[in-house]
């Protein structure tokens, strides 16, 4: 995968970009501790890999089947899934996630769209459970 400024990638971006991405990644992981934890827009992996050292099980979810492709074999562990589908239609049950991470997504998503995304994280998210988002 190439870095274009739209997907994140390790190793190709370089600057404050770096240090944004992966704070947010490192603070969500404080917060994810013995949880299931959804991220929603996973891109390449790296975010759900971290997410991953601290949850007890992670999916990552991406609409681009080449992310997830990416993802899968440069970021597996025993403990972390990719799926491919869209954030408007999330393949997971109901009240099935303890967190609901989405960082730089509702922006990318069609504005007829945006609300049912939302409605999709208060789904699959436990009552009680955690939802870490930023948008630029």
């Amino acid at each position: 995968m190439k870095f274009t400024g739209e997907r994140f990638i390790v190793g190709q971006a370089v600057g404050d970009i770096v240090i944004e991405h992966m704070q947010r990644y490192r603070i969500a992981a404080s917060l994810a501790a013995g949880r299931e934890v959804l991220d929603v827009a996973c891109g390449e992996g790296y975010g759900s890999s971290i997410l991953a050292e601290q949850a007890r099980c992670v999916q990552g979810i991406d609409i681009s089947a080449e992310a997830v492709a990416y993802a899968s074999e440069h970021y597996a562990k025993e403990n972390l899934q990719y799926i491919c589908a869209s954030a408007a239609e999330l393949p997971l049950a109901d009240n099935s996630v303890d967190m609901v991470v989405s960082f730089e997504t509702i922006e990318h998503i069609d504005a007829d769209l945006q609300h049912r995304f939302l409605m999709e994280i208060r789904r699959v998210l436990r009552s009680g459970g955690v939802l870490l988002m930023s948008s630029p």
